[in-house]
């Protein structure tokens, strides 16, 4: 199988996340309804990585591409979501947190195309986020028909 030469190149990315939510009160039974505080949330990441991918020309004409991405991902700011609650008609606040967004995470990506003609293929690819307390992988298949 002939195969081009492999195309490869570093990025960087940075992305800021602006969270705020209104505050509420919960109607009917007076007993059991909560009142929530608004809250202002903010987290950045930031992104360092490397993503390569070549093709191959198979013996039928057809082609096969190849394509891999590896990054570190950092978040900084409010990594840890939690509300300020309380039972209507009472004055004891408590809150509840959420899970924790990873500080550092792995993202993996790779992925396959089979270029069946110029106006089909058939792909599937895997991503992931990978840190200490979480994992989050997805396998997707794709058949893009151009017309």
């Amino acid at each position: 199988m002939p195969c081009r030469a492999v195309a490869a190149e570093p990025f960087a990315g940075l992305a800021w996340v602006h969270l705020s939510t209104d505050s509420f009160n919960e109607t009917g039974s007076t007993m059991a309804a909560l009142t929530g505080s608004s809250r202002q949330d903010d987290v950045g990441y930031s992104t360092l990585g490397a993503r390569a991918a070549t093709s191959y020309v198979l013996p039928n004409g057809m082609a096969l591409a190849a394509r891999s991405s590896v990054a570190w991902q950092h978040a900084f700011g409010d990594v840890t979501p939690d509300a300020l609650l309380a039972l209507q008609g009472s004055t004891a606040a408590f809150t509840v947190s959420g899970v924790p967004l990873a500080r550092d995470a792995a993202l993996v990506e790779a992925g396959f195309d089979f270029l069946m003609t110029l106006q089909i293929a058939v792909g599937i690819s895997y991503s992931g986020q990978l840190a200490e307390r979480h994992a989050g992988p997805f396998l997707k298949g794709n058949l893009p028909i151009k017309f």
